[in-house]
């Protein structure tokens, strides 16, 4: 991509506004023409789009749409279920003119605008070659002859040029968009809040380490609900469908207005809540979700507001019919009674059940934070027990906590082979059954036995830290699930 930059000297005088603006004796080689005084706003915008098709490639096509009133930056996931645009008003420019595309004139009767595709990419990368200052001035202009989107910055005495060639169109671009199946299908539930009012969830969300599927719900006893289930926890979210952050509020169809989407496309859809001032959610019958985010600072989006919408696709099963109750009963109920774990689990099970079972499996074997401190604190009292008579009883009762791991408490001829035999969770062999000494010999006090019971407390030590690596969860499945499961932006342009 060709970059060059121009240093002015002070004396010399300032670029007059046609040496930013294409010659306008050859407007017909040009598509579009704008300027805008400050870069910054544009930049804001434009990154909002950046983590719906961000991927390992620096390939990110982004279509933009030409007309006389607004600038239409439009980008989709590979699969067709996540779709993005930034619509910018006319009144966002200090100068906007858009000419007709002549390549398709059949007729005298031409309308304004058209359409390009470039890299979005190289476009936030050359926006941000001066900086993000507020002071710097943006000219876009695309010609038409060459396929070139050429991008202008102006900054005191420095002038910044790049060249950035067009893309084909996507093969599709023509066929009906996920707008156009958004509103054949008619609205359940819609909701209009303040946009700062969910800033704050992002951050919870993220927090669940291996969530892949989100369920979200929009009730009017409820709110808005969004409930998350990870590898080792869960969250629950509401958001309450009355109160001051609430600006409209229209349930038509409480039947339909629970679904399961990809926790990654939800994320991307939340990414312009720090400018927004007003978001907009609504879910059709079919469980389509539109998320609008109305940006009304002037700093950003001029006089008239600029909009941020995304648009979602439901993940459904083929037995979503019979497991519909069951995911609607996690918003049933209030919010206090019980964990909504027993509900969303199940959500987890039908779009992750390979994963589960290998999961579940594991974690039977695995111990739990209780047995750890159990373990402690019987290493603990042994310790002490060497120490005190008082405390022999105490150090010399067998610990329920110890099953196969602890084998060479009768047998020390065999230690060497029992502490290889515990560093092994998976695959060891099996276990032999445990024999116990007569009682009389267990509960007699003797020199011989306490320093017994104190050489295997130092061992019950190491057994602590080698059970830090026993909760940890070392299965490489997890990798493979969420790359099957995560949205469809981040399996863009994967071989």
């Amino acid at each position: 991509m060709p970059r060059s930059t121009e240093l002015v000297s002070p004396s010399a005088s300032q670029p007059a506004a046609e040496t930013v603006t294409p010659n306008p004796h050859k407007e017909d080689e040009w598509l579009l023409m704008c300027r805008c005084e400050s870069a910054r706003a544009v930049v804001t915008l434009l990154q909002s789009l950046e983590s719906i098709t961000k991927t390992r490639k620096a390939v990110q096509p982004v279509t933009v749409f030409c007309s006389p009133s607004n600038l239409t930056f439009h980008v989709q996931g590979a699969t067709k279920q996540l779709q993005a645009s930034i619509d910018m008003q006319s009144t966002m420019f200090s100068e906007y003119r858009v000419q007709a595309d002549h390549r398709d004139d059949e007729t005298e009767d031409w309308q304004a605008g058209g359409e390009f595709s470039v890299n979005l990419t190289s476009i936030l990368e050359c926006l941000q070659l001066l900086g993000n200052n507020p002071g710097i001035q943006l000219t876009f202009s695309y010609n038409l002859t060459h396929e070139v989107l050429k991008i202008e910055l102006l900054q005191d005495t420095v002038l910044c040029t790049a060249a950035i060639p067009g893309m084909d169109l996507p093969a599709d671009h023509t066929n009906p968009s996920l707008v156009k199946a958004f509103g054949d299908s008619p609205i359940a539930a819609r909701i209009i809040m303040m946009s700062n009012t969910l800033q704050h969830i992002t951050t919870e969300l993220q927090l669940v380490s291996g969530a892949t599927v989100a369920t979200v719900s929009l009730t009017e006893k409820e709110g808005w609900v969004v409930a998350v289930v990870g590898h080792l926890g869960e969250c629950l979210l509401s958001i309450p469908a009355h109160g001051s952050h609430v600006i409209n509020l229209e349930i038509n169809d409480p039947q339909h207005s629970c679904y399961s989407y990809p926790l990654s496309s939800l994320l991307a859809s939340l990414k312009g809540l720090d400018i927004a001032q007003e978001t907009c959610i609504t879910i059709n019958s079919i469980g389509m979700m539109a998320i609008q985010h109305q940006i009304l600072d002037p700093s950003v989006g001029g006089e008239s507001p600029s909009f941020i919408d995304f648009i979602l696709c439901s993940l459904r099963d083929d037995d979503e019919n019979d497991d519909e109750e069951s995911r609607r009963s996690l918003f049933s109920r209030p919010l206090s009674q019980g964990s909504p774990t027993q509900h969303s689990q199940r959500l987890v099970d039908l779009h992750d059940d390979e994963y589960t079972e290998r999961s579940r499996a594991s974690q039977s074997r695995r111990s739990t934070t209780d047995r750890r401190l159990s373990i402690q604190l019987t290493s603990q009292a042994a310790a002490v027990g060497s120490q005190s008579p008082s405390s022999q009883g105490s150090a010399n009762a067998p610990s329920p906590q110890k099953e196969w791991w602890d084998e060479s408490e009768d047998d020390d001829g065999e230690n060497g082979k029992s502490k290889h035999q515990k560093r092994s969770l998976f695959g060891r062999p099996k276990q032999r059954p445990r024999q116990l000494s007569p009682p009389s010999r267990r509960n007699r006090s003797s020199p011989n036995q306490l320093g017994s019971e104190a050489r295997h407390s130092d061992s019950d030590d190491e057994d602590d830290i080698e059970m830090l690596d026993i909760t940890a969860a070392a299965s490489p499945q997890p990798a493979i699930r969420d790359e099957e499961c995560s949205s469809p932006e981040l399996l863009y342009g994967k071989n």
